[in-house]
């Protein structure tokens, strides 16, 4: 895949509700209050830098297993396991097949902007959690096995041009919901009712004498960021969920 698309395409990425919350929320972006007492620029400077260093060790943890969940199914990856940077893309992640590098959102850089996308997704959602935790579960866990998903398609030399968008991106998604559901099947279930009630608030954007993937691939370029794209993204992960019967890691690989 080129790296333009990487840089656009998330859950997300679909993503799920994460990296599309600003885009069915256009109210969500302005700043808040905390409500707590700031700190010295010091201390802000390296609690975030311990935050970001465990963030790191934990994705990278994340990362191995899924480059050994690969290797256990009898692939061998043609490329080396992706860096990771946590450089807080608009995206909230993406893989860049040119560097090899994935991408990755850290609640630390959010900002009050960012953060008020969660806050308001919990909101319109009724999720019991917080909105770090919202995040975490959304950008540090699927958008980030999603674009994992991106990194094994480069290992395959698989094109978007060739395979059309919507395919690749429904790859992505076919891989990141197999890998769950073989490590965290409960993870995995929170994630496709989180994406249904997302995909439910959203109208569908399709004329009736088009089909999604033709659609989706010929106005790709419009729809990015738009609620339309958060309709298919979550779409996809519902539709990945409801394949019966489900496949296994090794088949979503293939």
């Amino acid at each position: 895949m080129t790296s333009s698309l990487r840089f656009v395409t998330c859950v997300v990425a679909a993503l799920s509700a994460y990296a599309f919350a600003g885009a069915i929320l256009p109210g969500a972006f302005g700043s808040h209050s905390r409500g707590i007492e700031a700190q010295s620029p010091e201390a802000a400077t390296k609690t975030q830098a311990v935050s970001n260093d465990a963030l790191h060790a934990q994705l990278t943890v994340l990362r191995d297993s899924f480059v050994d969940a690969i290797k256990a199914a009898g692939f061998k990856p043609s490329l080396e396991p992706p860096q990771i940077a946590l450089d807080n893309p608009p995206s909230f992640g993406r893989y860049d097949d040119g560097s090899n590098l994935l991408h990755i959102a850290a609640w630390s850089e959010l900002g009050p902007d960012g953060e008020a996308r969660f806050v308001r997704l919990k909101a319109i959602l009724h999720d019991p959690r917080s909105p770090e935790a919202i995040f975490d579960d959304s950008v540090n866990h699927w958008i980030f096995v999603h674009e994992l998903g991106h990194w094994w398609q480069a290992c395959q030399h698989k094109d978007e041009n060739a395979a059309g968008r919507y395919a690749v991106e429904y790859g992505a998604n076919r891989i990141a919901a197999a890998y769950w559901r073989m490590k965290d099947p409960a993870y995995m279930q929170q994630r496709t009712e989180h994406s249904r009630a997302l995909y439910n608030l959203v109208p569908n954007p399709i004329p009736s004498d088009q089909s999604k993937q033709k659609y989706f691939d010929k106005n790709f370029a419009r729809i990015v960021g738009t609620p339309a794209y958060t309709w298919f993204q979550s779409g996809m992960i519902v539709d990945v969920s409801a394949e019966n019967p489900p496949p296994t890691f090794k088949q979503a690989l293939q």
